[in-house]
Order: C-alpha cells, then structure tokens, then sequence
C-alpha cells in the first residue's frame, strides 16, 4: 500500500509541476475544484430537501383526497347506486394526478370503478387503517369508509337514551399518478444542475479574476526579476497596498536607482571617452587649425551639440579669429569668422575669464537670444581658454537639447585642455620656424666656412708658383689637400638633409677621388678597394678621421707604388662588434713596398705621420697599430666623439 501511494503521490506531483506549474495556476486548481465540490455538495443536498419538501406535499395533498374521497364515498357506497358511485368518482378524477378509482364492499368486490385501476392490491382488511402502496408510477389508497348509526339503550338507570356507532360500509381506492411528480424531479434535477453550472462557471471566472489581479503583481514582478537577469531592470505598474505591493515598490526603487546609476556610468563613461579623444587629438601632430577642427568635430558629434566653435584670440590687434566650426556652420560657411570688442556676451567673458552656461538663452543679450531661438537653441556654454590668466582663445557651444551637470564639467576640463593645446601648438609653431632658421643659419656657415677654406687652397696653390724648392712645393700640397679634406666636410654638411652627421662611405669617395687626381695616379695602375658600412659620424669625429684619410691614403700614393708599380690600396671602416655602437675600426693598407723594420712612427720628424699619431692618440683618443706584413697596414680603434658644449 505504501508503494502504491508514493507511486500515486508522485504522478499526482508531476502532473502539477508539469501543468500546474505557476501560482496561478495552482491557485486556481485549488479554488475551482473547491467550488465544483462545493457546487456538488449543494447541488445533492438541495435535490434532497426539495425532494422531502414535495414528499410532504403529496402526502398533505392525498390525506386531504382520502379524506375528501370518504366523506364523498359514505353515500354512494349505502345506497349501492351505481350512478351515484360514478359521478363521485367522476368528481374524485377532477383532482389533480388522480389516475384511477373505484369503490369496493366491505369485503373488497369491487363496486365500480373510473379510470385503468389495477387489480386490487390489498386483502380483505382487519383492521380500520388505510393502506398505502407506493408503486413505480402510481401511489395506491385503500381507505376505509364508515357511517355513523344511531341506537337505543335499554337501561332505564342512564341518562343517554341514544349512542352513535361507526360501522365500515366499504372501500375506496384512489390511484395519485406519479408523472407530475416525475416531471417535476426531472426539472429540480435540471435546474439544480443548471444552477451548480452556472455558479461553478461564474464562481471560476470570478476567481480566475480575483487569482489573475492577485497574481497580476507576481507576475509582473517575475518577469521583471527575469529582465533583471538580462541586464534590464524596468518598473513593474503595481498600485496594491498590500505586501506585494509593497514588494513591487521597493523593487521600482531599486530598478530606478540601478537605472539611475547605470545612466550616470554610461554618461560618465562617454564623457570620459570625449575627454580623452580630446586629449588625443591635442597630442598629435599637424596644424593648429587642422588640430582644432577635429576638436570641435568631436564636440559635435559625441555630445550632440548643434554648433560648436573654437577662436584665438590676438593680443595684438584684441580681436578673436575663428579657427574651427562644426555643427550647423562650417568653418567656411560661418557668418562671423573675425570678433572685435564689443557689447556682448561673448566679449564679458573674456574680460573676465569666468565661464558662462546654461540650460538656458537667458544669459545671453537681446540679439544673441533672437539668433537661439531661431536655431532651437536651448542651452550654451563659454569657456574662456587661457593660460595663467593668459587668453589665447574662447570655446563656444550651442545646443538645442539641455546640457548635463556632467557635461558642463568635462566640458570645463576640455576648455583647460584645448587652452593648452592651442599654447603647446603655437610653441610648436615657434620651435619649428626657429629650428628653420637655426637650419639655414648653420647651412651658411658650414657653405662659408668650406668657402673660406677654398680660399686658403686657392692661395697655397698660388703660392707654390712663387717657390722653386720643390719639397717646399711639396709640403703647400700636402698642406692644401688637408685643407681640401675639411673643406669637404663642410661641403657634405651643408649639402646633406642631415647637419649633424656625415655619411662617410660618401665622404670617403669623394676623398680618394680628388686624391687620385690631385696626383695624377690612374686607377688602372693602383686600385682602391672601400670596405665601408652605413657609418655616419658628428663633426667633431669626422674632421680628425677625414685627415687620417686622407694623410694614409696620400702617404699611399707617394711612397707605396715607386716607379710606376702596380698595386692595391684598401680602406675598411666598420663598427666594431660587440664592443658597442660607438667603437668604430679604420684600416687602410697597400701592398707596395711597405715601411722598414726600424722606422718608428712615434719619433718620426715627417709632419704628416706625426700628424697620423697626434690625430689617432689625442684628439681621437684612439690606438694605432702598424704591421708592416705584404706592405704597411694602419689599424687605428677609436670611439665617436660626442658632441660637448662649447659654452
């Protein structure tokens, strides 16, 4: 039995999670199932009072019948006419449901009879009771009928000379019929079913109303809790006093206050967003203008503003000049691209560096609120863009949709931020027209400067004219062609993109080059061979290793290759690896008939390997190394000289 019921229980269980599986739907399992019994309930107890209320009746009604019938009955039955008998009992059928009857003797013959009467149903009787017969579709009566005699007392002592006496003369049988009573349960049975219907359907949809709006609040509520879980929080429209209502309104409040919230993050976040792109666009390069223009795009589009505009303003001549415009003018469209001193409000503003705005035109003067509203203007916003109390320019915003707090105050940030930028865009300016003029300025030196030592070269070698000793002659070459190698430095300089570095693969070129002619070596006979990376070095490295080129490579020249011999001249300049990026390695050899064992570079009297020593160990402060192995080969290690403050 146990199992039995937990297996019933279980079925009745999934039946209702799976059909019945809300509130209201088990709230109205519940009271229409109530009701419906309830209506049962009536219904068969109504059906039963009515039923005893109309045996009542048929039972008052047929004493009075019997009782009328006996009365009737005494004559008819003494005096045994057969014509009398029938009008009584003619009479006797006039009664309502009286189907039958019939008059019988004493001893139960029957007299006459009216109507389909059945076969006597009741013996001869003993007794003076009426019998009662309650049949499928008749109720049957015998009832005795009596008369009262008179008789005579014999007895003189008494004071009654007469007494009466009842003496049965017969029988009458009534049939009551039983079809009204049958059509009259049929219609209780329908109207009572009727009335448990309709009080089951009107009682159902009264609950399913008063369950719905009792539920309403729950369900709202539910899906609210659902949107929630969505990331949305609406409002449930809940007006109940009760607890639910109390529920709903507390959960609007927090709805609201959520909402609230995420607007404020939302809008904080896009401010934050606006104030940085802001910041951003400050940052980058380009022109002024260029610069501005993005700004006041920026304005426009992401807080929606119907006209946003930037001017600058010159000290000298005290006037605005419009930079930038968005919104509903462009900067080439504007009415007004030029602002002298004047009456206005844009003008109080800048005399007194305070910001002004708005959720209103009323702040601004009679002509300025005319053009606002002709716009749909609503709302404005001034800030004047200065710098230590210093103007450089005025912000101005015009929107036809109100302004929040919010915004006022990244506004006020970004006004200090273009302030700035307009102040870093014009030093910018400054730097670069200076740095163009330093550029120019530093051209025409390096052009004087090699010019001036053309010069020299010019007056050396018109020199050598006047001089008929040839090692003299020899020494104003040597002396003009160390003059010619720093003058190309110079040359390179101002001719380069670069002034502070000079490409010495280049350099080094156009050296050996004006070398080989200048002693009239062909290069059939003695080959040069360059080894040189992307090497680039400052002046002050490049002069001392330009003459050290150059003193090698002319010492090469004269004294390697003695009568016309034939030979190779290499010249290697690399970084170093890996010393460091400015540990650099010149080699330059030949393969000529090389310097002897004893010769010592540091005690030499030549001037130009004395100059080779001085360059290597002091002003380059480097190392050189001679191997005189198939020739002479100079090794000099060295680093790049940084450039130092003469000042």
């Amino acid at each position: 039995m146990e199992f039995l019921a937990n297996g019933i229980n279980k079925i009745f269980n999934g039946i209702l999670s799976r059909y019945f599986s809300t509130m209201r739907q088990k709230i109205l399992l519940v009271a229409v199932s109530g009701v419906v019994l309830a209506s049962i309930v009536y219904t068969l107890e109504s059906l039963r009072s009515e039923h005893e209320i109309m045996n009542q009746e048929i039972n008052k009604k047929v004493e009075v019948v019997i009782k009328l019938a006996t009365n009737l009955g005494e004559l008819p039955l003494l005096s045994k006419n057969p014509e009398v008998m029938k009008k009584t009992l003619a009479s006797l059928m006039n009664v309502a449901d009286v189907s039958y009857a019939a008059f019988y003797d004493y001893d139960m013959d029957l007299l006459e009879k009216t109507g389909d009467t059945p076969r006597p149903v009741c013996d001869h009787p003993r007794s003076l009771e009426t019998s009662f017969m309650d049949g499928e579709d008749h109720i049957d009566l015998c009832a005795p009928v009596f008369t009262v005699r008179a008789g005579e007392d014999i007895d003189m002592f008494r004071e009654d000379d007469t007494k009466e006496k009842r003496e049965q003369v017969g029988w009458i049988r009534i049939g009551f019929s039983k079809a009204s009573l049958k059509k009259a349960q049929h219609s209780l049975i329908f109207r009572g079913i009727l009335i448990a219907v309709i009080f089951t359907l009107v009682s159902g949809l009264l609950i399913y109303k008063l369950t719905a709006a009792a539920t309403k609040p729950l369900t709202l509520l539910s899906g609210a809790v659902k949107s929630v879980r969505n990331g949305k929080y609406p409002e449930v429209s809940v007006s109940s006093g009760d607890e639910v209502g109390i529920l709903t309104s507390e959960f609007n409040r927090m709805s609201r206050a959520i909402n609230e919230r995420e607007d404020m993050l939302i809008t904080r976040a896009k401010l934050s967003a606006f104030v940085s792109d802001i910041g951003f666009v400050l940052t980058e390069g380009g022109p002024l203008q260029a610069t501005l223009q993005h700004c006041t795009d920026i304005i426009v589009t992401q807080i929606d503003t119907a006209l946003a505009r930037i001017w600058t303003f010159n000290k000298e001549e005290n006037a605005f000049e419009l930079m930038a415009s968005s919104g509903i003018y462009g900067l080439a469209d504007s009415p007004v691209s030029r602002l002298s001193a004047g009456d206005s409000t844009f003008w109080t503003v800048a005399q007194k560096l305070q910001p002004q705005f708005g959720n209103s035109i009323e702040g601004l003067n009679a002509g300025e609120r005319e053009w606002a509203r002709d716009k749909g203007i609503v709302s404005f916003a001034l800030y004047p863009l200065a710098i230590e109390s210093r103007l450089v320019g005025m912000l101005e915003i015009f929107s036809g949709k109100q302004f929040l707090e919010e915004t006022f105050n990244s506004l006020d940030t970004v006004s200090d931020e273009i302030a700035i930028g307009i102040q870093r865009k014009l030093a910018e300016q400054h730097i670069e027209a200076s740095l163009v003029e330093k550029e120019v300025l530093l051209r025409e030196i390096h052009h004087r400067v090699k010019n001036n030592m053309q010069v020299i070269s010019s007056l050396l070698n018109f020199q050598t004219r006047y001089v008929n000793d040839k090692q003299f002659i020899g020494i104003l070459n040597e002396s003009q062609n160390r003059i010619k190698s720093m003058s190309l430095i110079h040359e390179k300089l101002y001719r380069s993109s670069d002034l502070s570095n000079i490409d010495f693969n280049d350099y080094i070129n156009s050296l050996a080059s004006d070398l080989f002619k200048f002693y009239g070596v062909d290069s059939s006979r003695i080959a040069l061979n360059l080894d040189i990376g992307k090497i680039a070095f400052e002046i002050d490295t490049a002069i001392p290793c330009g003459l050290l080129v150059n003193e090698l490579l002319t010492n090469s020249l004269k004294h390697a290759f003695p009568d016309g011999r034939k030979g190779e001249i290499d010249i290697t300049l690399r970084k170093k690896e890996p010393d460091g990026a400015d540990n650099y390695e010149l080699i330059i050899s030949d393969n000529g008939v090389g310097i002897p064992e004893d010769f010592d570079i540091s005690k030499t009297r030549s001037l130009g390997l004395q100059l080779i020593h001085t360059l290597t160990e002091h002003q380059l402060q480097g190392r050189l190394d001679l191997d005189r192995t198939n020739g002479t080969r100079f090794h000099i290690s060295f680093r790049a000289l940084r450039y130092k403050k003469r000042i």
